[in-house]
């Protein structure tokens, strides 16, 4: 027993040892594999002072640089006076040449996904962004970012008093988004509209409690594009300062006159006002047409004409448009406030000129407008 004592120690101490390097080796994996910020690229960067920023850049995108720095300052000028709120120190702008460059960037810890357009660093209120090869784009990223800026400078003013990090995401982004796009966005109306379709148009309570559910982007530049509309895009710096330091529902009341589900309410009424006709009142609309070929190739027309590259079309057509509200009424009449079957009749003459250019002469005579008579068109196109 004296004996196999050292031994045994021996085997635990090898054990723990392997153990020891196997945890080391795949601590060293991890980090080297999938962990680690990729950078491929070195870049000389160079400044470029205005009045306001310091925009960094590297040299091939000096041009696109110096329109971004007058962009930087059109925004500068419009945001101080919708947060009523100057800076006190220059801000940095670092511009990268393309989305695979500004993920490589080291400004900013972490990793940059595909679909981020930008980032504003809270601490040092550095806005880091692509060029997009869309000046539209590029202008309107920087008016995003620019919003968190000013946020961000009125937060360091007070910073103990001023709660930011109890602002909900969508009153955030969705503030940055309408000021940067405005009160009309496709994309937006979209989603409004789908929310609408399924009577679903979030509170602000849900808003601020649901963000997994009601993307705080689209829903934030709805409702904070309803406050602008109606209160003035000045009174959204206002309500910002006042929800900071006193909370958003005391702000709703005291900038807005409002309470959080009175502005609720009135929100959900004016995207119905504004959606709804489009939600409800649809037109579906069938057609049919004839083609008869009277003169063509040999294989397309009635007649053969291989003299010329020529096309000779009768046709006939007939169609009618319907609602929910406006069913079709069959019957055939030249004139009449329902919704009649239209149809019209007409020849089609096309002539291929030296085998690249289409030239063709149309004359249409549509039946429920007999006061027109008939209708001639001509146009030129490519191709046959």
């Amino acid at each position: 027993m004296l004996r196999s004592r050292p031994s045994v120690r021996l085997v635990a101490c090898l054990t723990a040892l392997v153990v020891l390097l196997v945890a080391g080796l795949a601590t060293a994996q991890a980090q080297n594999f999938g962990r680690n910020k990729v950078v491929y690229d070195d870049f000389d960067f160079e400044r470029l002072q205005t009045e306001h920023f310091d925009v960094y850049y590297y040299p091939p995108m000096e041009p696109a640089a110096q329109d971004a720095a007058r962009m930087a300052e059109r925004w500068y000028t419009r945001l101080s006076q919708v947060f009523q709120h100057e800076f006190t120190d220059r801000t940095p702008i670092i511009l990268y040449a393309d989305d695979t460059d500004f993920q490589q960037t080291n400004v900013i810890g972490g990793f940059i996904g595909e679909g981020t357009g930008g980032v504003t660093e809270g601490g040092r209120q550095r806005l880091i962004m692509p060029l997009t090869g869309s000046y539209d784009e590029t202008d309107r990223i920087l008016g995003h970012e620019m919003v968190h800026v000013f946020q961000y400078d009125l937060w360091k003013e007070n910073p103990r008093a001023f709660q930011l990090g109890a602002l909900p995401l969508w009153f955030i982004e969705g503030t940055a988004e309408y000021l940067s796009q405005g009160r009309t966005d496709p994309h937006t109306a979209m989603w409004m509209r789908d929310a609408l379709r399924n009577e679903d148009v979030p509170t602000t309570r849900q808003l601020t409690r649901e963000q997994n559910r009601y993307f705080p982007y689209r829903y934030g530049q709805a409702l904070m594009a309803y406050i602008g509309g109606n209160w003035g895009d000045q009174t959204l710096g206002i309500l910002y300062r006042r929800a900071g330091y006193a909370g958003l529902e005391t702000a709703f009341q005291e900038v807005l006159g409002v309470t959080g589900d009175e502005l609720s309410t009135a929100w959900a009424e004016a995207l119905r006002s504004a959606y709804g006709s489009q939600m409800t009142d649809r037109t579906a609309l069938g057609s049919v047409e004839v083609r008869v070929p009277v003169l063509g190739s040999r294989e397309f027309g009635l007649v053969s004409f291989p003299y010329l590259p020529t096309e000779l079309v009768a046709f006939a057509d007939g169609g009618v448009a319907w609602s929910s509200d406006a069913p079709p009424v069959f019957e055939f009449t030249r004139e009449s406030e329902e919704r009649i079957p239209v149809f019209s009749t007409g020849l089609s003459a096309r002539v291929n000129v030296l085998g690249f250019l289409v030239v063709e002469l149309m004359g249409v005579y549509p039946f429920q407008r007999p006061d027109k008579g008939w209708h001639f068109d001509f146009q030129i196109s490519p191709g046959w």
